[in-house]
């Protein structure tokens, strides 16, 4: 009975060791950009980040896994007016808020 359990067990560790290495998390981030507000990719090589206090401030985009950055829409001049919230349905439909809710923003082609 001993020997039983002590298999059992040391087949569900097996079993299990192998699924927890897989998940694996690769640093994207560039010193450049300052602070995220948010980031979300909707693929592997598409995502958009809210970003200030960097080189790029405002709303970014990369089409190539985050390892170059194009700004698509920037902060409004002289006000406390940071993109801080946004959304994309996909590569082209998305909507973007600012941080007092005085800006509300969409774009029909990703840029």
């Amino acid at each position: 009975m001993k020997l039983k359990r002590f298999l059992l067990q040391m087949t569900s560790t097996v079993v299990l060791v192998p699924c927890f290495s897989l998940a694996q998390w690769q640093d994207v981030s560039n010193s450049q950009l300052g602070n995220f507000f948010q980031c979300k990719f909707i693929s592997s090589q598409n995502g958009w980040i809210s970003a200030i206090g960097g080189m790029q401030q405002g709303l970014l985009r990369t089409t190539d896994g985050g390892m170059t950055w194009t700004r698509i829409l920037d902060h409004q001049p002289g006000t406390f007016n940071w993109i801080y919230s946004f959304d994309f349905l996909d590569d082209s439909i998305g909507f973007a808020a600012s941080v007092r809710g005085q800006k509300c923003f969409r774009t029909l082609n990703g840029l």
